[in-house]
């Protein structure tokens, strides 16, 4: 199966390594042809270095938010599959299992945490959950 992952990026190179790593492993175990895109939003710190060591680094010229970084990455994928992921992978990469299983005779896999039977461990502030279903 060949997959696209598109992580959008901005100021995360604390974490960006070792979500990019875990993405990579699993990737190899479930035997995937498979590339990473991380859009770097113009970052201030080493957000792009770290990357480069997993993914295609695509660098905004200047900071235009998430929604334009996740169509960039899109739109410059090599393969029709494509998973949006953050990275802070605050959805695990292992997830991917459940949306391979709901991908037969679908055009899209959408997921959410608003779904009755989601399991939560990190619960969102009150205040950005409310931000979350004013403006989803």
């Amino acid at each position: 199966m060949d997959l696209s992952i598109v992580v959008p990026a901005y100021n995360e190179e604390k974490r960006i390594g070792r979500t990019l790593e875990r993405i990579a492993s699993y990737c190899r175990r479930k035997k995937l042809n498979y590339e990473i895109i991380v859009v770097d939003d113009c970052s201030t710190d080493s957000t792009s270095k770290v990357s480069i060591r997993f993914a295609r680094v695509l660098r905004n010229s200047s900071n235009r938010g998430k929604g334009y970084s996740v169509k960039r990455g899109m739109l410059a994928s090599k393969y029709n599959l494509i998973l949006f992921t953050d990275a802070d992978l605050s959805t695990p990469i292992e997830t991917l299992d459940l949306f391979f299983r709901n991908l037969e005779g679908n055009d899209i896999v959408i997921g959410s945490r608003n779904l009755a039977g989601s399991r939560i461990v990190v619960r969102q502030p009150l205040f950005r959950s409310f931000l979350g279903k004013l403006f989803p």
